[in-house]
Formats: C-alpha cells, sequence, structure tokens
C-alpha cells in the first residue's frame, strides 16, 4: 500500500503551522526516526476523523506554546505500516497492532531515538485533544 501523494495538502488544511515547517512522508520505514534530531513524529492517517483532528491540535499546541523550533514530521500510516512495529510505537497498544490505529499516534524523538510516545486523539472529547498534546510536548521541554 501507498501513502497519500497529495498528503500535505490535506495537512495544510488541518494544520496550525506553516506548511514549510512540516516534513510529510507519504512512504516511511523505521529508518525515519533516525532522521530526527529534535521533534515529533506524527502518525496520521487520513481516513480518521480522529487522527486528523489530534493532527489539528498538535500543530495548534506547538503553536501556542512556541515551540517553533521543533522539527514536525508526519508519516502517512497507509504508506508506512513498519512504523507500527517499533518497540515504543507497539507499546502504546499493549504490543499487538494488527492495522493501523489511526488514532493520532505521536512520538517525540531525540538524536534519532524515540524518547516518548503518546496517542494525541485519546479520549472522547475532541477539546481533549490539545490537552493531551499541549501534556505530551511539556513532558519533552516543550514549555
Amino acid at each position: 500500500m501507498t501513502g497519500n501523494a497529495d498528503g500535505l495538502h490535506i495537512l495544510e488544511k488541518y494544520s496550525r503551522i506553516p506548511a514549510s515547517s512540516i516534513r510529510y512522508v507519504a512512504d516511511a520505514d523505521a529508518d525515519i526516526v533516525r532522521s530526527i534530531h529534535n521533534g515529533v513524529l506524527f502518525l496520521v492517517a487520513f481516513w480518521s476523523g480522529p487522527s486528523l483532528n489530534a493532527f489539528s491540535k498538535i500543530t495548534k499546541a506547538i503553536h501556542d506554546m512556541g515551540v517553533g523550533d521543533l522539527e514536525v514530521v508526519v508519516v502517512d500510516v497507509d504508506g508506512s505500516p513498519d512504523i507500527y512495529q517499533l518497540p515504543e510505537i507497539k507499546e502504546l497498544f499493549g504490543g499487538v497492532v494488527n492495522a493501523p490505529p489511526g488514532w493520532g499516534e505521536a512520538a517525540f524523538c531525540r538524536e534519532g531515538q524515540i524518547v516518548g510516545a503518546a496517542i494525541i486523539g485519546s479520549g472522547h472529547d475532541p477539546n481533549q485533544y490539545y490537552f493531551n498534546a499541549r501534556e505530551f510536548l511539556s513532558s519533552f521541554g516543550g514549555e
């Protein structure tokens, strides 16, 4: 399966930061993590409302918190199924991932290593996604 070639244009509609601040990768493998010096890896599922809403909220939190120096790398889960085999990501789901959940999963990366991960789109209230995003960013020096 391949990722969405028009993904960055779709993300622009949801983003609260400029598209030029986003590195979008339609077809990534686990090596994408090694390319991130200090930033957020966001796993987007374009078919998922919670995922797109979580992306909107994490970019709003990045903007509101003034952490524009973070790399923001967005990976299309449909073109990047191996990304869910990373131990840190599998841990979020109890070690079993049969299909992309599409909940707006995010990982914080430093020096090419995942140092933390969270599901931004968790909870029944989409307004909670913003608080999840702020908490996630704050945990890694975002505020």
